[in-house]
């Protein structure tokens, strides 16, 4: 989760969860990528 969080904090407009998944070193399933993104804090 914290690695997700950098990497939207890291984008001045937002960034889709390809964008996302692109910047992680590990890609997790989109499924899962989504819930995570769903569960972050604001």
């Amino acid at each position: 989760m914290r690695a997700i969080g950098e990497v939207v904090r890291r984008q001045d407009h937002g960034a889709t969860a390809q964008q996302i998944a692109d910047s992680l070193k590990e890609r997790p399933p989109r499924r899962t990528l989504q819930y995570r993104l769903k569960h972050l804090p604001a």
